[in-house]
């Protein structure tokens, strides 16, 4: 018996031709058949492909097992199909001894019996050494979810000759191929299959990650950059620990896509592949490799050690970015399988068909022989040089990232894809190596020639092209983001002049806005503040009022003095006669004040007009604001001074200006009007504090740019005295400029009583034409006469006081006569009421009722009442008299 070979693995390379009346031999024509057959093969294995083309699904129930129509090809180019469903009952152990199948060699046991069984049907009903299936499972050692199903085809060369000790019939050899369906354990299938390097479960073995974000609010209290640090610093040491097994799963595929890519002759077979910008090896076979993850945890280290460090989203963003390239790395690697020249003893004769029980859990070709087309067929060629290339960007990400801070490193901004594509479509940001790393950007492009046209921070480095190394002067339709790079590190003059000028230069539509970590009012500078304007227009007009009102106090100051006496008036006998008393000053002294207080008003009254004109307020102010209501005060207490000494002196009207100036509200409304606004900007510079801007903005990102239409925000901490750039973000729309409510908050306005200083006042002062004894004798019987005149006044009060106490006295004697008087005539009434209707009766009782009879009216007045017309038509001449004088004599008592 002859055991048929791994077929791809013995080329038939020729074959003889035939002439005519040649004697043949069985090698010659043996030789044709092998090959056409070994070209019919590797047609099927290397230019179509391998395992499982459709169907030859397993359908399991408790006593049945059924497999589906299908059609397979092995890896020795071998088909095998099952025109129909076919189902099996029964398990037998395997016997192969005629084909002896190699890679059933290594699950014999101890007795040399396979550890496989064969499925039989029901065209088997006498196999007595089959058991049915039900049995065979209810074995507790052996369970259905661990068991394979394979397609076998069991291929000898059956001797036909039959001899006998006289003769042969000489028939030769048959070459049989028979269809067998197995069952085996998942430990022995791991034994016989070997995974090819180019169809594997990498992009399933590949883990699933995500970075956390980092979640700012408020309630964080980030007033200095080591705040703003220690908020991103947690979220990138776990993010960067998180990327530890994918980047560790990541180098491991990457050593199998290399040996994949020497088996289908892509690179030269060397067990070592350089990535051919750095010493850094990408595989060994070995063993040894780059270790991504250490050199990534490398970066993030340097970068949190110190709170100096600047450019700590970016570190961030590396984080986000690699994970990004992990992920886009990982989907290349789905369905990657092909085989250019595909290991024709992987699985000559059999192909695994799956698990008897599917299990989620396991992917899906693990147990089945998924069909591995020609790398020619649905470009897995390209797909697998496209995957190295990915993964070449991942290592070349992490190596070269650093971040460029100073005063040389220029400001740019870059068109960019949104943030929500692939990473290959965004521009190449400022902190990788871009000049090593463009051709592994988007292999889309390089694979078309066109790495050049990558955006990126560094083009100049590696374009000549114009629109990518100045993109911002050509179309911009097609991106609806801008990386804005080279800030961080900058004063916010020169950072925020320097994006403000691109911006305005190139028409990019977005807005720009910076706020400070610290909530020092003094060092913010928000970059618009806009007050109301009636604000100005009610200070300006309180500034000119009390300006106006100060003028006249000068005039009025210049004045007076002219109209003080003079040295020799002074010295008069009579003048003097009036002074010399306790009551009053010295005229000298009072006049010497009077010109004093006169230089003290003159130099307030200069001072204060220079701070008015000057007074401007605002919060930037360093210095306090000018104290106007006590610079008034102290102006009118000189003033006050001044008019006292002045009115011993001179004549002048009931109101001045010296003496009116104290009732004055400008100075209260000036204040009133500054520290509204200065309260107005302390509110909207509180507004543009970090931690304030973000309660107020909660949905600001950052992405290292701004999208289009939005707000880029600068974020800026005082250090030595200089506002660094040390952050950036962006709001998805225009912010405000009023960020905070600048209502003002409810105040009464100190109002003084307004009197117009101009009402009785003299414009032309008169000096007294001579001073003499009977000058002094007027004021001094002026004096005497207003003395008695109110001693006079005061005695008439008195009087009238007493009067209005005497009437009083009266009032009461009255109130109580009227009571008394009330209470008689109430008894006079009364009494006066019975008298009278006893006379009435009597009266009555007088008159004779006319008719056939007389008689009186009986019932006295009720009788009366009962009287008719005709009653009283009847009555005699001397019954009227009477009556008569009856009601005379009631009329009189009445009375």
């Amino acid at each position: 018996m002859n055991f048929i070979p791994v077929k791809l693995k013995e080329p038939k390379s020729s074959f003889n031709y035939f002439e005519d009346n040649q004697v043949l031999t069985a090698e010659q024509l043996n030789k044709v058949v092998q090959y056409f057959d070994y070209q019919e093969r590797i047609t099927r294995a290397r230019l179509i492909g391998v395992g499982i083309m459709c169907g030859l699904h397993i359908v399991f129930e408790r006593n049945a097992i059924t497999v589906t129509k299908g059609v397979g090809v092995t890896s020795d180019g071998d088909m095998i199909v099952l025109e129909q469903d076919k189902t099996f009952i029964s398990a037998r152990i395997l016997n192969d001894q005629k084909a002896n199948y190699a890679p059933f060699q290594k699950l014999k046991d101890a007795n040399g019996e396979l550890r496989i069984w064969e499925l039989t049907g029901a065209e088997s009903p006498d196999d007595n050494e089959s058991t049915p299936l039900g049995s065979f499972f209810d074995n507790r050692s052996r369970r259905p979810q661990d068991y394979v199903i394979l397609a076998y085809l069991s291929q000898h060369l059956h001797d036909t000759d039959q001899c006998s000790s006289d003769e042969c019939e000489n028939k030769g050899l048959v070459h049989v191929s028979d269809l067998k369906f197995l069952a085996l354990t998942k430990a022995d299938y791991d034994l016989i299959n070997d995974e090819s390097a180019c169809c594997g479960d990498a992009y399933f073995s590949l883990p699933e990650v995500s970075i956390p974000r980092v979640l700012l609010n408020e309630r964080d209290n980030i007033f200095s950059y080591a705040d703003f640090q220690a908020a991103y610093r947690k979220q990138i040491e776990v993010g960067g620990a998180a990327l530890k097994e994918p980047l560790t799963f990541a180098v491991a595929s990457a050593r199998t896509l290399s040996a994949c890519m020497m088996e289908s002759g892509v690179i030269k077979n060397n067990p070592r592949l350089s990535t051919g910008f750095s010493t850094a090896v990408l595989t060994d076979r070995a063993g040894a490799s780059v270790d991504l993850h250490a050199q990534l945890m490398n970066k993030v280290t340097s970068f949190t050690a110190s709170n100096t460090i600047l450019g700590i989203q970016y570190m961030y963003d590396c984080i986000k970015e690699v994970a990004d390239a992990y992920y886009e790395y990982k989907e290349k690697l789905f369905e990657l399988c092909h085989g250019c020249c595909y290991d024709a003893a992987a699985f000559p004769k059999h192909i695994a068909l799956g698990l008897l029980v599917e299990d989620a859990t396991v992917t899906p070709c693990k147990y089945r022989d998924c069909f591995i087309e020609s790398p020619i067929l649905n470009h897995k060629d390209d797909q697998l040089r496209e995957a190295v290339m990915l993964f070449m960007r991942l290592l070349q990400m992490v190596q070269t990232f650093d971040i460029r801070t100073g005063a040389r490193i220029p400001v740019r901004i870059t068109p960019s894809k949104g943030i929500a594509g692939d990473l290959s479509t965004r521009a190449i940001p400022y902190y990788y190596n871009a000049a090593s790393l463009f051709t592994n950007w988007n292999p889309q492009k390089t694979f078309r020639r066109r790495e050049k046209t990558n955006l990126g921070y560094d083009a100049d480095q590696y374009s000549n092209i114009d629109f990518i190394r100045e993109p911002l002067k050509f179309n911009i339709d097609e991106h609806e983001f801008f990386r804005i790079e080279g800030h961080i590190g900058k004063t916010y003059d020169e950072a925020f002049r320097a994006i403000n000028q691109l911006r305005q230069q190139f028409d990019i539509p977005f807005e720009i806005t910076a706020v400070q970590l610290q909530r020092e009012r003094r060092t913010i500078i928000p970059p618009k503040i806009r007050k109301k304007n009636w604000y100005d227009l009610l200070l300006e007009r309180e500034k000119f009022g009390w300006t106006h009102r100060l003028d006249h106090v000068k005039d009025y100051s210049d004045r007076v003095v002219t109209t003080l006496p003079t040295a020799d008036e002074l010295t008069r006998p009579e003048f003097r006669k009036m002074y010399n008393t306790a009551k009053f000053q010295d005229p000298v002294q009072a006049k010497t004040n009077v010109e004093t207080k006169k230089a003290e008003i003159q130099n307030n009254l200069t001072a204060t007009k220079t701070m008015l004109a000057a007074f401007k307020p605002t919060a930037d102010n360093e210095q306090p604001a000018p104290d106007f209501v006590s610079t008034h005060q102290q102006l009118t207490n000189i003033s006050s001074s001044l008019s006292k000494s002045a009115k011993l002196l001179t004549e002048t009207s009931l109101l001045s200006p010296v003496s009116t100036i104290g009732v004055l509200d400008h100075p209260y409304i000036i204040d009133w009007i500054g520290s509204i606004i200065v309260n107005t900007e302390n509110k909207i510079k509180d507004g543009y504090v970090f931690s304030n801007f973000l309660k107020q903005n909660p949905s600001m990102m950052h992405n290292a740019g701004v999208c289009r239409g939005g707000t880029f925000v600068l974020v800026y901490d005082v250090q030595n005295g200089q506002r660094i750039i040390v952050g950036d973000f962006y709001l998805p729309y225009v912010a405000k400029e009023d960020l905070v409510d600048t209502e003002i908050d409810p105040v009464k306005v100190p109002v003084k009583p307004y009197l117009p200083i101009d009402v009785g006042l003299v414009k032309d002062f008169v000096k007294v034409p001579f001073l003499n004894e009977d000058i002094l004798g007027i004021k001094e019987r002026f004096d005497i006469f207003m003395k008695d005149e109110f001693t006079g006044v005061k005695g008439k009060l008195d009087g009238i006081g007493n009067m209005v106490n005497e009437v009083n006295k009266d009032v009461i004697n009255v109130r109580e006569g009227v009571a008394k008087n009330m209470e008689t005539m109430a008894n006079s009434y009364q009494k006066t009421f019975g008298t009278m209707t006893e006379s009435y009766n009597s009266f009555l009782g007088n008159v004779v009722k006319f008719g056939d009879k007389g008689g009186t009216v009986a019932g006295g007045v009720d009788g009366l009442l009962g009287l008719n017309a005709d009653s009283f038509a009847n009555l005699t001449p001397d019954r009227i008299n009477l009556v008569r004088e009856k009601l005379k004599e009631i009329t009189t008592r009445l009375r």
